[in-house]
């Protein structure tokens, strides 16, 4: 019997499989990673994944003034992940390549896996390529503006600054600008990207604009004290790491902004749900208002905005500017449109009286626009970014601007959906009820003075 047993393990041991043992290679952690040699500048490797989620790590030393592009060519599986321990993530796919830019100081580390693998053969090929790329002129251009605490002092000359042409030197250089705050002043930042793909302007206040490859774009910026804004190269495509821009910067009184309204007009409606033109809608008792003749130069008849724009002055609500100018294609920003609506509203009794202390947003508290912005957040018109700031210099959106007037003239335009975006309500009934008349049909459009007038005249039927 004791044969028999032993007889019967020593077949069974036989005949059973072997485990396979998990192959284990020397550049698997982070502490056991590959260190790279650049002896003649760069590097060239080739690797082999041997599993799903196998990881090969790499390390080097990142040398001053010096960029490195690394690209990995993923030669087998279908997709393959890079990883650089300052947060780039890329993915590759089969028999695809990537190339990216990478800088810092001290050590450099990244790591290459396989990341989903579709095929039978659980393991996969792919190739590294590194290059050392030395900048001439790295963090040598400008240096008394490189950093915030050295950062020069705008003078204006009649209202205007202009740098002239400025040189960007490499994609972690930034140039920045300091400027007073005036009191009742609102001040235009124009950028001008003369040189690479992508360009960023970030204003202290929050604000924040991209310029893309020879493209300009302005943004107005308000507050109270010293304005810093820095300009810099976001996003190169070019293989140049390098770039110029100008900047001109006029500084607007409130008196000039073109948004003073000086009498109310437009009422809240009783609230409507569904299509609007079906509905009848009690007209609204206004305030006496003396018509005023259109005096704008620059508005002729065969002005596509004429119409709104003679609407909006003759019945009082906007100004213009101090020149006889209205400048239809001038940008408006979250605060000018905020104090057209409000002022132009019932809203307007509160307006002196609103508490800036419990409903000032912290970019707008002690400014101009306080306390229109205060009556608009009191009434639940608007909430704010959810880092708490309202962002008044930033150019208003059309799906922003639908959602302002909706709430302002009690217009129930129904739920979101699934999967709707939160704009979607207002900018359907907008659509369907032919108020978009005039105004680009895109929820993202950056609205001119001129849209936006054009958005108040295409609601005159019902606020009337």
């Amino acid at each position: 019997m004791k044969k028999f047993v032993l007889s019967f393990l020593l077949m069974f041991l036989l005949s059973a499989p072997v485990l396979a043992v998990e192959e284990v290679e020397p550049n698997d952690t982070e502490e056991e990673a590959t260190l790279l040699d650049f002896t003649n500048g760069g590097a060239k490797i080739s690797g082999e994944l041997m599993r799903n989620h196998d990881r090969d790590y790499y390390r080097y030393k990142h040398l001053e003034n010096t960029r490195y592009d690394i690209t990995i060519k993923n030669t087998g599986a279908d997709h393959m992940q890079f990883i650089d321990k300052n947060g780039i993530d890329v993915y590759i796919g089969k028999e695809k390549s990537h190339t990216i830019a990478v800088y810092g100081e001290g050590t450099g580390v990244f790591y290459v896996s396989l990341w989903r693998n579709h095929s039978e053969d659980d393991s996969t090929t792919y190739e590294l390529e590194i290059k050392e790329i030395k900048q001439s002129d790295f963090g040598n251009n400008e240096p008394e503006n490189d950093k915030e605490e050295t950062a020069p002092v705008i003078e204006f000359n009649n209202g205007i600054w202009k740098s002239g042409s400025e040189h960007i030197s490499h994609h972690r250089d930034r140039d920045y600008y300091r400027y007073e705050y005036k009191e009742n002043t609102k001040y235009e930042i124009t950028i001008k990207n003369t040189g690479a793909d992508h360009m960023q302007l970030i204003d202290t206040s929050g604000t924040d604009i991209y310029a893309g490859e020879e493209k300009n774009h302005t943004i107005a910026v308000y507050g109270e004290g010293t304005g810093v804004f820095y300009v810099s190269l976001w996003r190169n495509n070019s293989g140049i790491d390098s770039t110029t821009y100008e900047l001109e910067m006029r500084e607007i009184k409130e008196s000039d902004s073109g948004d003073d309204i000086v009498s109310s007009v437009m009422k809240p409606i009783e609230t409507i749900k569904g299509s609007l033109e079906p509905i009848e809608v009690m007209p609204v008792q206004k305030k006496s208002v003396t018509k005023r003749t259109m005096k704008f130069k620059d508005i002729k008849q065969e002005n596509k905005f004429y119409s709104a724009v003679d609407y909006v002055y003759s019945n009082g609500i906007v100004d213009g500017y101090e020149d006889e100018t209205f400048k239809t294609e001038n940008a408006i920003n979250r605060a000018e449109f905020t104090k057209i609506i409000m002022t132009s509203s019932s809203f307007e009794n509160q307006i002196e009286s609103c508490n800036n202390d419990s409903y000032a947003f912290p970019d707008t508290k002690g400014t101009w626009m306080a306390k229109y912005v205060c009556v608009a957040k009191q009434n639940g018109i608007i909430k704010g970014y959810d880092n708490g700031q309202f962002k008044p210099g930033k150019t208003i959106q059309l799906s922003e601007a639908l959602k302002i007037i909706f709430k302002v003239y009690n217009i129930d335009a129904g739920d979101a959906q699934a999967g709707d975006a939160w704009f979607t309500p207002y900018y359907r009934m907008a659509e369907n009820n032919g108020l978009l008349a005039g105004v680009e049909k895109n929820p993202a459009k950056e609205l001119t003075r001129g849209e936006a007038v054009q958005l108040i005249y295409n609601m005159r039927g019902y606020t009337e």
